[in-house]
């Protein structure tokens, strides 16, 4: 033997698990700002009682049934809106609110408790009856109102739509006057004899015009329904669409919003659960293209095609099956992404051009995730609400709250040893409870639940994803709680406004900064 040859063969030689996670630590010792930067605050957080005769319906057990809107976001007046439904009948709530004084309590685990507010009894839209319970609201701003609000123009128009448990609904116009910056009524008031805040209204919506969409098929059976319009780049509305989804017929319809007529109807392999119109910047998209999540299977469809094909151009099975995906959200990070959440408590995060699984953040809450919102200011960090009082933010792409198996995919694909791929994918877990899909919580030990949660404060997560507590494993973003199941947690466009209407009969607004 050569004496060159001897120093290389008693050279000390890492296992994969060692040199991975050296490689991990040389990676955070170069970036170390990549994973300290401040996460997105609650600058407001207010409830009000939406001042219902009767609590509210319980309705789909994943439906929506809030749609909110920002008129203005500044911090000297701020005005809220959204519209709700319960039973047939459709509400329409506005107030403002100063955010110097809402400013949100901190509870226990540092949960942030939203700030009691009285405010007028929401306004009942009495023009929009339906036959059946409504399960989903949609809110779409004109193009021509919207370049009129850029000019600092006061009056808005919004369309709304509002599909009931039959497939049935309807398209209405409204115009809302936003009151004068000052003015008594675009404040927070202090009512000196209850001793207490109020947040008094903001201004009616005025119903303009109304349509009435019917499906081609009548279905007997009622159930869950869902809505939502396409986004267009034309100066005009011409050519916008709205498609309602029936979770029993297993159908999407397409209306055309000018002339309330159906374009065309597409039948789901599976039950569908959310749907999603994608951005008309997306290449080759146009604005025509919709996806739906149907059980576990996140399908696009082209709104262009028809005929024997049906108009399905991609499916994807994104979660375990059995696990069905209730939330559809586009995510504008990293040039545009898809994102679901569902059963399976976690958020699968698509790329719509290779259309393949990018990244998981796994057991992201407790119960099963029914919405989810990505944030306007940053995109990395999602807004999660499911069965539970609890609404929460956190990072999708930080260490620990991606799939195993993607981290795995990707050191293949950089030149890294296969063996240390399957190291990094073979990273104990904590297994998850037996139990009915997203229907029970996790009980762990209190060692178990130290080794679940990383460093950083993120819960790490295996295939099913395991997180030990949703609120650590999102410590860079913010968490907040209401007084009783949520029937729709809804982000407003453009602006990162959230607000949730509670099984109580409570509107929680909050403004995130």
């Amino acid at each position: 033997m050569s004496t060159l040859e001897e120093p290389l063969s008693k050279r000390p030689r890492l296992d994969d698990t060692e040199q991975q996670a050296a490689q991990q630590q040389q990676q955070q010792q170069l970036q170390p700002q990549q994973h300290d930067q401040a996460g997105p605050t609650i600058q407001a957080l207010f409830q009000i009682p939406a001042g219902l005769k009767r609590e509210p319906s319980p309705g789909a057990m994943h439906g929506c049934r809030i749609a909110a809107w920002a008129l203005q976001d500044a911090p000297e007046s701020a005005v809220y809106c959204s519209a709700i439904a319960t039973g047939p009948r459709v509400y329409w709530s506005q107030v403002s609110a100063l955010r110097q004084q809402v400013k949100p309590e901190q509870g226990k685990e540092g949960i942030l408790l939203p700030v009691r507010l009285t405010a007028q009894p929401v306004l009942h839209l009495e023009q929009l009856s339906h036959a059946g319970e409504v399960q989903a609201l949609a809110l779409h701003q004109c193009a021509r109102q919207q370049q009129a609000a850029e000019q600092g123009q006061q009056a808005q128009q919004l369309l709304l739509a509002s599909v009931d448990s039959y497939g049935s609904g309807s398209v209405t116009r409204l115009q809302l006057q936003v009151q004068q910056q000052g003015s008594e009524s675009a404040a927070v008031v202090e009512d000196e004899q209850a001793g207490r805040l109020v947040a008094t209204p903001a201004g009616t919506p005025a119903v303009l015009a109304q349509l009435r969409l019917r499906p081609q098929d009548a279905c007997r059976e009622g159930g869950w329904a869902g809505a939502c319009f396409s986004s267009s780049s034309s100066a005009s509305d011409a050519g916008l669409l709205l498609a309602a989804a029936r979770g029993f017929a297993r159908d999407v319809s397409l209306y055309d919003v000018e002339s309330g007529g159906v374009v065309r109807t597409y039948h789901t392999a599976l039950n569908p659960y959310a749907l999603k119109f994608l951005p008309p910047d997306l290449a080759g998209s146009d604005g025509q293209l919709l996806a739906v999540a149907e059980s576990h299977v996140v399908s696009l469809w082209d709104a262009r095609a028809a005929g024997a094909a049906g108009g399905c151009v991609q499916r994807l099975a994104t979660a375990t099956v059995g696990q069905p995906l209730y939330a559809l959200d586009w995510c504008a990070a990293q040039g545009g992404l898809l994102g679901s959440a569902g059963a399976e408590r976690s958020v699968f995060i698509t790329e719509p051009r290779k259309w393949k699984l990018l990244s998981k953040w796994g057991g992201a809450t407790r119960l099963a995730i029914h919405s989810l919102s990505f944030l306007q200011a940053d995109p990395r960090y999602a807004v999660l609400a499911g069965l539970d009082l609890e609404v929460l933010c956190g990072r999708w792409d930080k260490p620990g709250s991606s799939a195993r198996a993607f981290q795995s995919t990707a050191a293949a694909d950089d030149g890294e040893p296969a063996a240390a791929a399957a190291a990094a994918a073979a990273k104990p877990t904590i297994p998850a409870a037996p139990g009915a899909p997203g229907s029970g919580d996790r009980t762990r030990a209190p060692a178990a639940a130290a080794a679940a949660v990383t460093g950083d404060g993120v819960g790490s997560s295996g295939g099913d994803g395991g997180s030990a507590n949703p609120t650590a494993a999102a410590s860079a973003g913010f968490s907040f709680r209401g007084d009783a199941r949520w029937l729709g947690v809804s982000k407003a466009a453009g602006v990162d406004v959230l607000a949730g209407f509670a099984a109580s009969g409570n509107l929680v607004y909050a403004r995130v900064r």
